[in-house]
């Protein structure tokens, strides 16, 4: 099973930020306190639902972290080897995620979120594939051709939205694989099925305009759980998911 916990910095995060720093390790802490002040925020949660994911699954304290020869974090041992609980984190403005296996064996994952609006042509031009692009010149004959103003906006909707999916699904492929994003943007066609082939699994999730992505390595569940709602760390609240 894997489980990609989720908030906004909103008003849960607002209400309990003194609880959430205070609930992070020592490494944590200090990776909020080397965060620049725009982006505090964004350190503080990822850590906080990443550290606080590690403890709904049983996993006790203190967390310790490695990282890869291209920086993807790892879980250290007591003994400083790997952990086998793998983990990946991201967030943008306003949102951050924080995706954890199971414990129980070592799935290579990786999880993006990207908010929906921020269609990017020059981004289509330069990563994505030909038969990706054609999808997008299709979008755009589509939506020039619409004369409804309603109809037109809806459309353009679609195709940021189209945007966000690809572009969440790529950047979790990347951070599955520890592989350049360039390469992997090249390599994979979302709007196939080349990720199944290649023995990956994508899962995808919306929520108040943003979309994640969870890439797995293999066949498992996942769920995605809105964190504030299950209680989070120390809160004391609970709530369904």
């Amino acid at each position: 099973m894997i489980r990609i916990y989720y908030e906004t910095d909103g008003p849960w995060f607002l209400e309990h930020e003194a609880q959430l720093y205070q609930s992070l390790g020592e490494e944590g802490r200090a990776r909020v306190d080397r965060a620049a002040p725009s982006r505090r925020n964004e350190a503080l949660l990822s850590g906080a639902l990443l550290e606080g994911g590690l403890r709904l699954a049983g996993i006790a304290a203190p967390y310790r972290y490695g990282a890869s020869e291209r920086g993807k974090p790892y879980l250290l041992n007591e003994d400083n080897s790997r952990a086998n609980a793998e983990f990946s984190l991201s967030h943008t403005k306003g949102i951050s995620a924080a995706a954890l296996s199971d414990t129980k064996e070592t799935c290579p994952l990786g999880v993006d979120v990207e908010a929906v609006g921020r269609f990017r042509p020059s981004v289509v031009e330069r990563f994505f594939t030909e038969h990706e692009k054609e999808k997008f010149a299709l979008c755009a004959k589509v939506i020039d051709a619409e004369r409804e103003k309603e109809r037109r906006q809806a459309l353009e909707r679609e195709r940021q939205r189209l945007f966000a999916r690809l572009w969440t699904g790529k950047e979790a492929i990347a951070k599955c694989l520890d592989e350049p994003l360039v390469s992997v943007c090249r390599a994979y066609d979302l709007t196939e099925d080349a990720p199944q082939k290649n023995g990956l699994n994508l899962s995808y999730h919306e929520t108040e305009g943003f979309v994640l992505c969870c890439c797995a390595a293999g066949a498992q569940e996942m769920r995605f759980l809105r964190f504030g709602r299950i209680g989070g760390p120390d809160t004391g609240g609970s709530g369904s998911h």
